[in-house]
């Protein structure tokens, strides 16, 4: 668990600055604020309004100064009680889905085998269906003694080729 007084910075608030902190929430604030800046940088227009718009905005902000100071040395008790649910919350989370703290790249790559090694299976029985079929299509003969050993086995095709591997081995055994 993380200390909420060794994390705090500008927000004053610790749960703000460790979400900002999470590797994806990073990432992406990078991304937005590069972006910004070539759309800005992009032309002389966009330059002079998005500036135009800064310093409106920081203008505000010196202006309301007082008047949110004394609001929020008035709620700071209560403040304080929401930020530390909320860093317990986070505690929760990173404790219960350690890769939340992973950079985008490795939550990509993990996602990306955990979704290839549920897949893959599932295709490769597919595929064998599909080559039973055709099998059966082809030789009907010996794909009707296949067939039935597969529905026999509640249509598991591992069941079935333990069985055919069991079969061969018991021929093996025998000769």
């Amino acid at each position: 668990m993380a200390d909420n007084k060794s994390i705090e910075g500008p927000t004053g608030m610790c749960s703000i600055n460790r979400v900002a902190k999470l590797p994806v929430v990073e990432s992406t604030w990078n991304a937005a604020s590069g972006m910004y800046s070539k759309v800005k940088e992009s032309n002389s227009f966009f330059n002079n309004v998005l500036s135009t718009a800064e310093s409106t905005m920081q203008s505000a902000v010196q202006a309301t100064q007082p008047i949110t100071q004394s609001i929020t040395d008035k709620l700071e008790k209560p403040i304080k009680s929401v930020d530390s649910v909320l860093c317990s919350g986070l505690d929760y989370v990173e404790d219960k889905i350690p890769g939340i703290k992973s950079p985008p790249s490795e939550m990509y790559e993990n996602t990306k085998n955990l979704v290839y090694r549920t897949v893959q299976p599932a295709v490769k029985c597919v595929c064998d269906n599909v080559q039973l079929v055709s099998t059966a299509l082809s030789h009907p003969c010996q794909a009707g003694e296949q067939c039935i050993r597969f529905i026999k086995n509640g249509g598991n095709r591992a069941v079935q080729d333990q069985d055919e591997q069991k079969q061969v081995e018991t021929a093996t055994k025998k000769d």
